[in-house]
């Protein structure tokens, strides 16, 4: 009777109201306390896997204190695309098992986003180590029918911003290439899985074709660090069982063969030869670039390594940064690339230099930190109803103020130490570097080290050529038989006197790192031929020389393709990263993928005659600038395209092509070409323009071809397809004159075309074709009619 007075008593009702109360504030207390999130973390990543086990239901508990901000926020709209996926029950389970052992598993699921739907996408989770292996948001990698991309992409990466940085991944990554190195974009969205909102993540940009075309560079191998991932703790440089290539389905054998010389240079190589080679595999210009944005994280993590095929060097990859408070001198940690570059003087330098200079320009630092603040402004919102992010919205928000002043400091820290000392200070391993084995020179010195060949040696080995004082190497004229591979070495300039003639055994190439001039003469050329012309030598190539590659009255005949210094060289005449002038010349009886391949370069291909391809009689990618031209040349009897261009702007003018197995002209992955009074006859199409690119067509004869001019897509991820203007133009005789599909179009005036066409003054009247062409082309057209008619 007094219990049951005392708990209806005022007395009870004060003492119970303080109670809750006091529960309340010290609820609110706790969960502002700056060691809340701490506290979880520990808990996911606790050795005991029973505490483990309850973390999820820990981070539950936590969502108390997001309450507030979800009430505040969840009326506004959200500012993000919505991506779904969705995946039956039996298949998470797969996943979440597969999970608990550390292991990637796909199954295959439907992807929607916006209009776009697939129920062909093959799903798996990442994040497979702590602290996400517990969590409920998980990231996911999505791959997407090839023939069916969103946009032009294929492979997707959900990641969670915690991985990243909520703020910071995004802006690193826009430094990335605003310094112009490879970096995947990276965007906000909010994913649904199951019908389920897992709130805001980040998607990256997957390894893929179309990444590496937006970057500027061709299909090559990123090699990724995956000892990394596995928690390794293992040297980055040292073990090449540890990479593995991310882009390409099966990896060249030259291109590892690159990068398992470039990890042994790194690891093993005396201090001279690591400071003399290391120009020759490294793009050193975009090493500095990685830097100075690594510096500016301060971390120098180096995972990713591209190998690009216009010159077989490796350059570095900018993705996954983590953001450090930086401590003057740097910290390299065990990064031995970085430390091994920094103590190489004209290195460091120059490394110094450049992250002086932009340092001094404040305008960085004022644009990183606007980024930030108009990047926070756009996510706020989502993050902070987002109720299954790993760290509580208060623990999110107090990292991302830390994180941009953490970037701050970095350029202030960096700056001060770049003025005060003149040089970027770092710290040196205690030990110094020991390298793990003896570094083999003789092992590369017919391949990665030929460069740099000493003199005598080269001469003694290769008595037809001469050396005359300064820097010049002589071929005189005469025969000259070569039965093995020459590779002249960089710093001179190999002159080939008129009358010289080749005759190289089977398989044999000459590969130069110098400039070339062939100055062969009308009556007294220069030739280039096979030893047993039943047998095809190699290439002729050219690799990272200066200036311009000249080639005047020079006929090559009998070649295919060669491997070297992991470069793989398709054509008989091969220049990459080089210009190349080729007048007065010939290329027949090639029997590999190009008669004339240049990769980044300009070519100036003139008055030249083409017979007898197997494949491309031209090809060029990536060619530099508005000057590339090919002018007055003569196809005849290729095999697949006489002139082929990717991502390139050439002028096409006057040229002759009398029977192709392709196309005459293939215009693709973004070109730009003028394409004038060429006369195109006997080939599948005339003139092929595809994948987003746009030529200007102007005075043409497209005559007896199978289609005419065709604009089409021929790879998904471009998106488009061919743009086409014409005039002044003659397409006629063909099976069809202009086709186009969706995802083209083309505009046509002042032309005749058989049947019409819709354009300014077209007309169809047939064209007096026989005053119109040589006697010669004349025949060549009627030979065509006549065999169709057959």
């Amino acid at each position: 009777y007094y219990s049951m007075n005392f708990i209806f008593s005022s007395v009870f009702k004060k003492i119970t109201l303080f109670l809750g109360v006091a529960f309340l504030v010290g609820s609110v207390i706790f969960f502002a306390w700056p060691g809340f999130a701490e506290l979880r973390d520990d808990l996911s990543i606790h050795q005991n896997s029973l505490i483990r086990h309850f973390s999820p239901a820990w981070r539950s508990v936590k969502r108390i204190a997001d309450l507030p901000y979800v009430l505040f926020y969840s009326l506004r709209g959200t500012n993000l695309p919505v991506y779904e996926i969705t995946i039956s029950k039996s298949d998470k389970e797969v996943l979440a098992k597969a999970a608990l052992r550390g292991r990637k598993k796909t199954v295959k699921g439907a992807f929607r986003a916006n209009n776009y739907i697939t129920d062909d996408a093959h799903i798996s989770e990442l994040g497979l180590i702590f602290p996400y292996q517990n969590a409920v948001k998980k990231s996911w990698r999505i791959q997407l029918p090839e023939e069916q991309p969103l946009g032009e992409r294929n492979v997707l990466y959900f990641v969670l911003p915690e991985e990243k940085g909520w703020v910071f991944g995004a802006v690193n990554a826009m430094h990335a290439r605003e310094l112009g190195l490879i970096s995947p974009e990276l965007s906000y969205v909010r994913l649904h899985v199951n019908k389920t909102d897992m709130g805001v993540y980040l998607l990256v940009e997957g390894w893929e074709e179309s990444m590496l075309e937006k970057n500027g560079r061709g299909l090559g191998p990123i090699f990724s660090n995956n000892a990394i991932a596995r928690g390794s703790n293992r040297p980055v440089q040292h073990v090449l069982v540890d990479w593995e290539d991310q882009v390409t389905a099966e990896t060249p054998a030259y291109a590892q063969e690159s990068l398992a010389y470039f990890l042994d240079l790194v690891t093993n190589a005396p201090d001279d030869v690591f400071r003399k080679a290391l120009p020759y595999i490294v793009d050193m210009d975009m090493w500095y670039r990685w830097m100075v944005l690594a510096a500016l994280s301060g971390e120098f993590p180096s995972h990713y390594w591209f190998v690009n095929p216009a010159d077989g060097k490796l350059e570095p990859v900018a993705f996954d940064f983590t953001l450090t408070d930086i401590e003057t001198p740097l910290q390299i940690r065990n990064n031995l690339l970085v430390s091994r570059v920094l103590q190489v003087p004209e290195f460091s330098a120059t490394f110094s230099a450049l992250l002086r200079g932009y340092l001094s320009d404040t305008s960085h630092k004022e644009r990183a930190l606007a980024s930030y603040d108009e990047i926070f402004k756009n996510i706020k919102r989502d993050m902070l109803i987002d109720t299954k992010k790993i760290q509580t919205s208060d623990a999110v928000l107090d990292r991302i103020a830390l994180e941009r002043n953490i970037i701050s400091h970095n350029y202030d820290a960096l700056l001060r130490m770049i003025t005060e000392s003149g040089i970027a200070e770092h710290t040196e391993a205690p030990n110094g570097h020991v390298p793990a084995r003896m570094f083999d020179v003789q092992k590369y010195e017919h391949s990665f080290l030929a460069w740099n060949n000493p003199l005598f040696l080269f001469l003694a080995e290769n008595p037809q050529i001469q050396f005359r004082g300064g820097n010049e190497l002589i071929i005189p004229a005469g025969t000259h038989i070569f039965r093995k591979t020459v590779v002249v070495p960089a710093g001179y300039t190999l002159i080939i006197e008129p009358g010289a003639h080749f005759l190289l055994a089977p398989d044999v190439s000459m590969f130069s790192y110098s400039a070339v001039e062939s100055k062969g003469i009308a009556y007294n050329p220069v030739f280039v031929r096979a030893l047993d012309p039943k047998k095809p030598w190699g290439v002729f190539a050219v690799l990272n020389a200066p200036g311009m590659q000249t080639f005047t009255h020079t006929h090559f005949a009998d070649g295919s393709d060669a491997t070297f210094a992991g470069i793989y060289f398709s054509g008989m005449l091969s220049v990459q990263r080089s210009d190349l002038n080729f007048q007065h010349g010939s290329i027949s009886r090639s029997h590999a993928d190009d008669g004339i391949h240049v990769h980044t370069g300009n070519a100036f291909i003139t008055d030249s005659i083409f017979a007898a391809v197997s494949s491309d009689g031209i090809d060029i990618d990536f060619a530099g600038g508005d000057e590339s031209r090919f002018e007055r040349n003569a196809f005849r009897e290729i095999g697949g395209d006489a002139i082929d261009i990717s991502f390139s702007r050439v002028a096409i003018r006057e040229n002759e092509v009398t029977g192709c197995g392709d196309k005459g002209v293939s215009v693709g992955e973004a070109s730009m070409p003028l394409i004038e009074k060429n006369t195109i006859m006997g080939c599948v199409y005339g003139i092929a323009v595809k994948d987003n690119s746009h030529a200007s067509l102007a005075g043409n004869l497209l005559l007896g071809n199978g289609t005419g001019l065709g604009l089409y897509r021929k790879k998904p991820h471009f998106v488009h397809g061919g743009y086409a203007d014409v005039r002044d133009s003659i397409i006629w005789n063909n099976e069809t004159q202009i086709s186009t599909d969706t995802y083209s179009s083309v505009t046509v005036e002042q032309s005749v075309i058989q049947d019409g066409f819709a354009g300014r003054e077209n007309t169809s009247e047939e064209p007096r074709l026989k005053t119109m062409i040589s006697a010669e082309l004349y025949h060549f057209l009627q030979a065509i009619l006549m065999k169709k008619n057959e």
